[in-house]
């Protein structure tokens, strides 16, 4: 019933940062929450029809914003055999770890582009640094999987060898981003995404070839670079709507019931639908989504 069998809810829209490159995951940048009564649907529709899916990831926006994300966690646990959240990591105390684990938590992503800078990412605003190893100690200590998301860009490509060190060093997986903007008129409307590489896939093969015995190869038609070392796993992900592949990633849910693959199909009202808050189960908008699958390719 969901693309790729996974469910990415975005609980907020809201962020503590503000990244020059960030695309809110095709969210407007108004201030939204996701309710407690979007929450109880999705929980009623999920035990309605015995869904039972690979994974539910919780991003944003910074989840970790929303009060009520550990009553979320809890709440659809039962019907994943994976929960994973999305964080830039400002927000991470070894209590709040703590309790995520408690509540069902299997897996961090922690987003940080550069160790050595202030500014643990390019945010035009305040952005505290965050020392990644020290979140990644306490994740593995309460056994919370832990893994990396860096945006490759001017900002870090410097940094590119030692953050790669780092990976391999302490046996973390990261997958590194190829930067996507949004392209917007001049009368201020969405158009499109912007996709700028520098040629930074042949710069990460480079610095990958430093480790004899490491092995390449690509996945998802191409779009993803992947690295095998010793059983760490690094990925250099592209676009996935260039292979019309975003549905990959899952069924995104936006924190107004919004109901889309693609981010492109955020900006494109035929490609979207939004959940009615009524007492029949919406089946048919979940199952259209899937089956639209790309902006691209419907």
């Amino acid at each position: 019933m969901f693309a790729n069998n996974k469910i990415r809810l975005l609980v907020t829209s809201e962020c503590n940062i503000n990244c020059w490159y960030c695309h809110n995951e095709g969210m407007p940048y108004e201030v939204e929450y996701m309710s407690r009564n979007l929450i109880d649907y999705i929980e009623n529709f999920l035990g309605n029809y015995r869904c039972m899916v690979a994974r539910i990831v919780y991003s944003g926006g910074e989840a970790l914003l929303h009060d009520n994300i550990l009553d979320y966690i809890a709440k659809l646990r039962k019907f994943t055999e994976s929960a994973s959240l999305v964080t830039n990591g400002i927000l991470v105390t070894e209590d709040l770890i703590k309790q995520l684990k408690s509540v069902g938590l299997s897996k961090m992503r922690l987003g940080i582009d550069s160790f050595r800078r202030k500014r643990s990412r390019p945010t035009h605003g305040s952005c505290e640094h965050v020392n990644p190893t020290e979140i990644i100690n306490i994740c593995r200590d309460n056994g919370i999987i832990i893994e990396l998301n860096i945006v490759l860009t001017e900002y870090n490509i410097g940094e590119l060898d030692e953050i790669i060190d780092y990976c391999f060093d302490n046996s973390i997986n990261a997958k590194y981003f190829r930067v996507i903007r949004e392209i917007i008129d001049d009368d201020g409307d969405f158009v499109g995404y912007e996709h700028k590489d520098h040629n930074y896939v042949d710069k990460f093969i480079n610095s990958i070839n430093r480790y004899v015995g490491a092995k390449i190869n690509r996945d998802y038609d191409g779009a993803n670079t992947v690295v095998l070392n010793n059983g760490t796993i690094l990925r250099y992900c592209e676009l996935l709507c260039s292979k019309e592949l975003c549905w990959k990633s899952g069924t995104r849910i936006s924190p107004n019931g919004e109901i889309y693959t693609c981010m492109q199909a955020r900006r494109n009202p035929n490609n979207i639908r939004k959940i009615k808050y009524d007492y029949d189960i919406d089946y048919e908008s979940f199952n259209i989504i899937k089956k639209g699958r790309c902006a691209v390719a419907v």
